[in-house]
This record gives structure tokens, C-alpha cells and sequence, in this order.
């Protein structure tokens, strides 16, 4: 919905997955996903395609721990 607008334009996040909703890096030895608890991860849903998506290009040589995290997304108050 458009409260998410402000803040997706006020934080980043790498740009692999769907802004500060959804997204993957890796660090070290690990990949790291953070996923939106805001948005449904039922078969067929964006997030859940692309997280398939990502597991499945996870390179478990490079990187052996994935870390999978959920996150309500930052939604700046009045006045921030």
C-alpha cells in the first residue's frame, strides 16, 4: 500500500530482491535473506517466487550458512 512509500524512499537495501521489502546479500561466509513479514509468502506470491529463486542461486561453497530473517519493513512516523 502507499504506506510503504515513504519508506522505500527514505532506506536502502541492496537491490536484489524488491527494495527494503524483500532482499539477499552475502557476507563472508554467509548469504543473508531478509524477507517481509508484511507481504504473503504463499505459493505463487512475488516474495515466495523470488525467494525460490534465491535459494535456488545460493552457492553453498562460496557460501555454506544461509540465514533467513523476516521483517516488518520501517515505516517513518509524522514529522521523521
Amino acid at each position: 500500500g502507499e504506506c510503504g512509500v515513504p519508506a522505500s524512499r527514505r532506506f536502502s537495501a541492496p537491490d536484489t530482491g524488491n527494495g527494503i521489502f524483500w532482499y539477499s546479500y552475502d557476507l563472508g561466509l554467509g548469504h543473508f535473506v531478509v524477507l517481509s513479514t508484511e507481504h504473503g509468502l504463499e505459493p505463487g506470491t512475488d516474495q515466495r517466487k523470488w525467494l525460490e529463486a534465491d535459494l535456488e542461486a545460493v552457492d553453498r561453497h562460496h557460501t555454506p550458512w544461509v540465514v533467513v530473517a523476516g521483517d516488518r519493513p520501517p515505516y517513518p512516523g509524522g514529522g521523521v
